[in-house]
């Protein structure tokens, strides 16, 4: 009986601990890991990115470790609410010595602090949870982990990152690229050919630097109207979270011309389509004279478009054009060759 008693609490024990995140002892500037796997320890988040652990405990001087790997860059957010302002955190990359972001030495008022990091697909990080006020025996606490996930054009590892300017990226002209620099990341580097005449939008948190292929600095002031040439884009800084940018190059985003590819007369309207080309959108130009003089042009974002309210048994001559967006103003294919339907 006494070695079935032995055994039993034994199990509950060993079960106990599966259920609960590792607790161990350590100095300020230590590596915390943990001292037994636990499911509870590995952060397991929800359909919404969110996972929650409530009641839990720190002992004096404990430190609990909560084990996330992101399946994509993103920003976790993490709330502790704990009985007494005296919960600290900081991250640490697991089987490494690398001390991402070292314990916060400021606190909340109100019982509860917010912290965000910014992590990189491809390593494990330990979000380390310590009881930092010595003459407290215990302190009991709530943690909230929140993940939002953010897109990458070019998707990086926490190891397989692009820091140096000879493995720099090539990116195309009249797209948005999006990027993310992560906590343990320095340095992304792109590279880019303008054809005639450029502009770089840029959006984020980290640093931007633009040289051309000589290696000179390009001053922001000069990013609207870059030349003709090839430039490297450095964005640099540790966990500033997700940028975008953009390339537009006038000469690039005018579309190829386009022709009508078929004309069909209607009651006081005719239906033309166009022949269909990448771009944002199409016009339609037509007029009671062969030289379009006093012409009428419509806009319309498919290939093909109804002009309405016309004269009767009247005949009209069609062309039309192709355009696409470029920074605050509209470029244009060619017209086409003009074709004529009459009306019914």
């Amino acid at each position: 009986m006494k070695k079935k008693m032995i055994t039993f609490l034994l199990t509950a024990a060993m079960g106990f601990a599966a259920l609960s995140p590792a607790t161990v002892q350590a100095a300020d500037n230590s590596i915390a890991t943990y001292a037994t796997e636990s499911t509870q320890g590995t952060i397991k988040l929800d359909s919404n990115g969110r996972a929650k652990y409530s009641n839990k405990n720190l002992s004096k001087d404990a430190v609990h470790c909560y084990r996330f790997t992101p399946k994509t860059a993103g920003d976790l957010k993490t709330i502790v609410k704990a009985k007494t302002a005296a919960v600290n955190l900081r991250l640490v990359e697991e089987f490494s010595d690398d001390v991402l972001s070292n314990w916060a030495d400021r606190w909340s008022t109100s019982q509860e602090y917010t912290q965000t990091y910014s992590l990189s697909k491809g390593a494990t990080y330990l979000i380390e949870v310590k009881n930092s006020v010595s003459d407290t025996s215990s302190n009991p606490y709530n943690i909230t982990f929140q993940f939002k996930g953010y897109k990458e054009t070019f998707p990086e590892n926490f190891v397989n990152q692009v820091e140096e300017k000879y493995d720099a990226r090539t990116v195309g002209l009249n797209k948005t690229y999006y990027g993310f620099n992560g906590i343990g990341s320095d340095v992304d580097w792109f590279k880019f050919t303008v054809v005639s005449k450029g502009a770089l939008v840029y959006s984020g948190k980290a640093s931007k630097d633009v040289y051309n292929s000589n290696g000179d600095y390009i001053d922001n002031w000069w990013l609207d109207s870059l030349g003709k040439g090839t430039y490297y884009i450095k964005i640099s800084g540790k966990g500033h979270g997700g940028y975008n940018f953009r390339i537009s190059d006038e000469k690039a985003a005018r579309p190829k011309a386009t022709s009508v590819t078929k004309l069909s007369s209607g009651k006081k309207s005719f239906k033309v389509t166009a022949k269909k080309v990448t771009a944002k959108g199409y016009q339609v130009q037509y007029s009671e004279k062969s030289n379009f003089k006093g012409s009428k042009t419509k806009t319309f974002g498919s290939t093909s478009y109804t002009v309405k309210g016309l004269k009767a048994k009247k005949r009209y001559y069609v062309r039309v054009r192709a355009y696409n967006n470029y920074l605050d103003h509209k470029v244009y294919s060619s017209w086409s060759a003009k074709k004529s339907v009459k009306t019914k």
